[in-house]
């Protein structure tokens, strides 16, 4: 049991990045029929990437259980699916849910290009007559 804590602490430590770490909050589903809902921490926010995936997920039927889980996914555009084991029930498990996303680069301010100066005003007191 001590092993499968090992695999997944390192697992959730090798996804969290600062830079880079995604977020997801959805629904999972338990090969054998349980079904729950999952918070998990994903190695990327950038769309259509595949991601490494750790996380926890709380089954409200009978008995109230928490499992944890590693495993791969994909990053979408808005939301994110992941096939992952769950190492505490020891099934495999596959989550659907909202992630969260890089936003583009906001473009850089266009500069006006410089005019000409304006023309000096006429010279009404000109006493060429």
């Amino acid at each position: 049991m001590q092993f499968h804590w090992l695999v997944a602490s390192s697992t959730a430590l090798a996804c969290f990045n600062t830079q880079a770490a995604g977020f997801m909050f959805g629904i999972s589903h338990n090969f054998g029929g349980d079904t729950g809902v999952t918070f998990k921490i994903l190695s990327s926010d950038r769309r259509n990437r595949p991601v490494l995936a750790a996380g926890v997920s709380f089954f409200p039927g009978e008995g109230r259980r928490i499992g944890l889980d590693v495993g791969v996914g994909y990053n979408f555009r808005q939301t994110t699916v992941t096939f992952s084991r769950d190492l505490v029930m020891e099934r495999f498990q596959m989550a659907w849910g909202l992630a969260s996303r890089r936003c583009p680069p906001a473009p850089a301010p266009v500069a006006a290009p410089a005019s000409p100066p304006p023309p000096p005003p006429p010279d009404f007191f000109d006493s060429s007559f």
